[in-house]
């Protein structure tokens, strides 16, 4: 009868039965074999604006690429995290398959191991970024005409971030990409050949999901 299992493997307390014949001539052999223990993980899904994810979807695949029976489709609680129980020793990944309104989804498997006689859950942290939008900037003159050569910087007013040098084309316009959701604001820097410079500063908002129809 086991009484003390090994590390990393589950003790087994149903009796082991053997006989040793009349005239034994040598020993008799038996086997028996240890399942080993099994551990947990623990997923973190934040935003880079530091809010935690709710609703956002992984599968759990080993480091082969299997699946992990029960692994498909955990999406992240309340609290931006999954828990999954029961994993045997050994190497494992999270695969994010769809993220959230206004993040982007992640890109590249999560990776993580469990040890053999590890008794704390691993704990994994995984971050999206936020989608991002563009604004345009039109600069006409009196007569309602697109003025071109009109400089402007644009300030992001919650960071202090700037994109200086910015000119207006042909058609008087200025577009910028690529930028985080905020409220942004345009001051004109230097005007247009023939005209007087305005410094009254045009605001702008980049909105949370600019994928989002308003």
């Amino acid at each position: 009868v086991e009484t003390a299992a090994p590390k990393g493997h589950v003790l087994d307390e149903t009796p082991l039965t053997f006989a040793i014949p009349f005239d034994p001539k040598e020993p008799v052999k038996i086997t028996k074999e240890n399942e080993r223990s099994t551990s947990s993980v623990v997923l973190e899904k934040m935003g880079e604006d530091d809010k935690l994810l709710e609703g956002v979807t992984f599968d759990l695949v080993r480091e082969n690429g299997e699946p992990v029976q029960g692994g498909t489709g955990l999406k992240t609680n309340a609290e931006g995290r999954i828990q999954f129980d029961g994993l045997k020793p050994g190497n494992y990944q999270f695969i994010e398959t769809a993220s959230i309104d206004g993040y982007i989804l992640g890109t590249g498997p999560i990776s993580f191991e469990i040890k053999l006689g590890q008794e704390t859950a691993t704990k994994v942290k995984a971050v999206n970024e936020l989608k991002t939008g563009s604004v345009q900037l039109q600069k006409i003159g009196e007569e309602k005409e697109a003025l071109e050569g009109a400089e402007f910087t644009l300030l992001n007013k919650e960071t202090g971030e700037e994109w200086k040098g910015l000119t207006t084309d042909e058609d008087g316009i200025i577009t910028v990409d690529n930028l985080k959701p905020g409220h942004y604001q345009f001051i004109e820097t230097k005007a247009p050949f023939g005209h007087v410079p305005d410094e009254t500063p045009v605001d702008v908002e980049v909105v949370f999901d600019p994928d989002q129809e308003l």
